[in-house]
């Protein structure tokens, strides 16, 4: 059995581009022949071209508000008020609020990478399996202790039901409780290699000292890069 597709049909017929603009061109307020049917309804209540909408016609606006275009990015309120001028900044506190941002976004990637780096610290070291049974946070190495408290002030801030109770709760971060990240993930890097043979940027547990001597580049970053 053969099939034919045929291509769907339209019973509405096309309209020519000048006809088309015209249309969209033309006044529905002059041209009687093609009135709309709102204005018919508008004018059976009472209406009149010319006259304004509303209670008190004589203070309405009897023009429609013009729509502008606008292809700028600036707010919608600018230049209205013709005594306030527009604000400029200076270069330098352009150069000051992008280092600000670039120094805030490094931050948040060193935050990250520190809470990673407590993780895997904290279960390699199996003090989190001991931390589960006694519940002792006091028991946990003050090196990662950070990522174990703050995990926990963020699971106790959401067992509250109200918003009221959770804005009262303030978790405890990794940033208020480590006063210089740099040297924190140094200390925990020393840990992961002298302890667990551990490289964080290999990403690798060698077997021994000596096997991670020998195949991982160093211990910092940039000899990994390389």
């Amino acid at each position: 059995m053969n099939f034919k597709l045929v291509e769907p049909t339209s019973n509405k017929p096309e309209i020519p581009d000048e006809q088309h603009e015209n249309k969209i061109n033309r006044s529905l307020f002059t041209n009687q022949s093609s009135k709309s049917i709102g204005l018919s309804i508008m004018e059976k209540m009472g209406f009149k071209v010319g006259d304004s909408l509303g209670v008190n016609n004589n203070n309405a606006i009897k023009e429609p508000i013009l729509i502008q275009k606008r292809t700028h990015r600036i707010g919608l309120a600018v230049g209205q008020n013709k005594t306030e001028p527009m604000p400029t900044y200076s270069k330098e506190k352009v150069d000051d609020l992008k280092k600000r941002l670039v120094n805030h976004s490094k931050q948040q990637v060193e935050i990250k990478e520190v809470r990673k780096i407590m993780k895997l610290c904290l279960e390699m070291s199996g003090e989190y399996d001991k931390y589960l049974e006694d519940s002792d946070i006091d028991g946990v190495n003050e090196l990662w202790r950070p990522y174990l408290i703050e995990s926990e002030s963020s699971r106790q801030r959401y067992k509250f039901t109200t918003v009221k109770e959770k804005t009262k709760q303030i978790p405890t971060t990794i940033v208020d409780l480590v006063e210089d990240l740099e040297q924190r993930s140094s200390r925990l890097l020393d840990y992961l290699r002298d302890t667990h043979s551990y490289c964080w940027y290999c990403g690798t547990k060698f077997n021994d000292q000596v096997d991670l001597v020998t195949n991982c580049p160093g211990r910092s970053r940039d000899v990994h890069l390389i």
